[in-house]
């Protein structure tokens, strides 16, 4: 992982040490913050002596759609995939910094504006109620950052509105003065960089569960943010439905769907407006038919996945340490050993 990012970086500072004549647009993906849990030792061991554990640690799981998040783990082991997760993301940061340092540079000898945009695709959990790795809507998983910085935008200015990652794609047309795309899902937040409100929109998201990982994703789950409420609920558990008002109950350990049924009733409204299961389920099965199709593709002609990394150093290839109680522990694997 840690590799893999810095190949990136390395990349797109290499290309923006370059000069280019036509406008850019650059998308840099790190892989971190992500499971497995792997840090920098130094970060892991600044982060392992902060970490305390979520309120909700020993929650029960809700539905039996999420039970593969939901895992029976040490309080202990909790505490380090906390740590670690944290160190991978100061450990992204710093990385972007340098993104972020080039395209300044670039654009100052360019003598161009600029937007710079940093987000991601998910959170974690973490531990929250024992559940780790993304795939829920609860806030420490759904919840990503969206920070843009460049000319025309104010710097310090924090928008409250709940966004999507849908919303980026408008912004981005208004902002540099292109036309608007049809049949777009988000709405632009560019009035936001002049000061303005945000227009106040529905947020939902959608997702494919799976029982496990050799099972298919075909159990559908919608969210819905609107304003302070979130609303929660899944095809394949129709008596679960999740309400939390996030400003006054930011760990969502209260369920207001059978207390709130004026909104309970507004969210369930909105969300026949947004879900869509059947053609959600429609798309997912393509996208596995697709890779199915792929993979015995690769093997008809004898594509070796090992021989795409082949240049890899070793330490790439190298199994990192685990730390468990503060105290490493190598997993042992020797690097040089070709994969059965």
């Amino acid at each position: 992982m840690e590799y893999y990012d810095d190949y990136v970086v390395d990349a797109a500072v290499k290309y923006l040490s370059e000069n280019h004549e036509k406008p850019q647009f650059i998308m840099v993906g790190l892989y971190a913050p992500h499971f497995p849990y792997v840090g920098p030792e130094a970060l892991y061991k600044k982060y392992r002596e902060r970490a305390v554990l979520p309120a909700s640690f020993r929650d029960p799981c809700p539905t039996p759609v999420w039970e593969r998040h939901h895992q029976q783990v040490s309080e202990e082991t909790a505490l380090g995939a906390q740590a670690a997760y944290c160190a991978m993301i100061e450990a992204a940061d710093g990385k972007m910094a340098r993104v972020r340092e080039a395209f300044d540079a670039y654009c100052d000898r360019k003598g161009s504006s600029r937007l710079f945009l940093y987000t991601s695709d998910h959170g974690d959990q973490c531990g929250d109620r024992s559940m780790f790795a993304k795939s829920t809507f609860y806030e420490k998983s759904a919840k990503i950052p969206l920070i843009m910085a460049g000319d025309g935008i104010p710097q310090g200015k924090v928008c409250r509105t709940p966004v999507s990652i849908m919303d980026i794609r408008p912004t981005l047309l208004e902002h540099t003065g292109a036309s608007p795309m049809m049949d777009v899902d988000g709405v632009s937040l560019a009035a936001a960089f002049a000061g303005k409100a945000v227009p106040e929109h529905a947020v939902y998201g959608e997702f494919m569960e799976r029982a496990s990982m050799q099972t298919p994703a075909d159990s559908y789950c919608f969210m819905l943010r609107d304003g302070n409420y979130k609303y929660i609920c899944f095809e394949d558990d129709p008596e679960c439905e999740l309400l939390f008002d996030v400003d006054s109950d930011p760990e969502e350990r209260k369920n207001l769907a059978g207390e709130r049924q004026d909104v309970l009733a507004r969210m369930r409204k909105l969300a026949k407006e947004h879900a869509r299961p059947a053609e959600s389920l429609h798309v997912q099965r393509q996208h596995t038919r697709n890779r199915a199709l792929w993979m015995a593709y690769e093997a008809a002609v004898g594509v070796q996945q090992d021989e795409l990394w082949t240049d890899t150093p070793v330490k790439a290839r190298r199994y990192p340490n685990i730390m468990v109680g503060g105290q490493p522990q190598n997993a042992g694997r020797d690097p040089e050993r070709k994969r059965s």
